[in-house]
């Protein structure tokens, strides 16, 4: 019996290779130069240097494992800080502070009830 983390690993490579399955179809289908030498400037240009128009299509991707690692009770810890809360009395943040902060609340870990 796999483990949750095989499992996990294993739902993560289906998703890769049905990205690099719909890309291929689609790139099979459209073999002209504009888009040829599209691409060649694409695979030399860093993310970082990507216009934002073209940021989109991998922040898509992105998304769709997130959404993935959080439909497997998946939580990503980030480092960050609180604002100062609105009311110094009470070491309190509303949701929506916390929210605006760029956190989220989460579920409990795998395994856990």
């Amino acid at each position: 019996m796999a483990s949750k983390q095989e499992e996990i690993r294993e739902g993560m490579a289906e998703k890769a290779h049905l990205v690099w399955q719909r890309w291929m179809a689609y790139m099979l289908t459209h073999l002209d130069e504009e888009h040829i030498e599209r691409w060649k400037r694409q695979a030399n240009t860093a993310y970082k240097d990507l216009p934002e128009s073209e940021k989109a299509s991998d922040r898509n991707i992105a998304d769709g494992y997130s959404e993935y690692l959080h439909s497997q009770g998946v939580v990503l810890k980030v480092e960050g800080r609180l604002p100062k809360p609105k009311d110094p009395k009470y070491l309190m943040w509303t949701e929506q502070e916390v929210k605006e902060a760029g956190y989220t609340l989460t579920k409990p870990l795998i395994g856990e009830e």
